[in-house]
């Protein structure tokens, strides 16, 4: 649209130095599409990311049990204490890995491959 645009400018009766140039209008076409192009690199590679924050975050981060957590415990997760519970019983000191939150409370489990 842009380039058609710009070449209706251009009236092949006028004077020279009335006409648009073609260079220019390619490099505008040029510059213009490439910007447009970028940005729709960038917000496509950007839907395909994970949630950082929220409960979207939380899940799948990775902790340690504080305390022994089956019913109640306390975990250490993303630089915080939080109050969690599990299906299965996690000893104290175990790594753990968040499943989901419930409010202000995470279910957790123990995590299948521990990090170094």
């Amino acid at each position: 649209a842009l380039t058609l645009g710009s070449l209706m400018l251009i009236d092949a009766d006028a004077e020279p130095y009335f006409q648009v140039s073609r260079v220019i209008i390619a490099a505008m076409v040029g510059v213009s599409g490439g910007f447009v192009a970028l940005v729709l690199f960038f917000v496509t590679r950007t839907q395909g990311t994970r949630f950082f924050s929220g409960q979207e975050g939380m899940v799948g981060e990775r902790g340690t049990a504080i305390t022994d957590v089956h019913a109640q415990g306390t975990v250490f997760v993303h630089g915080e204490y939080w109050d969690a519970f599990a299906r299965e019983p996690v000893s104290r000191g175990e790594a753990v890995e968040v499943v989901k939150i419930e409010g202000l409370k995470l279910e957790v489990r123990r995590a299948e491959n521990p990090k170094s």
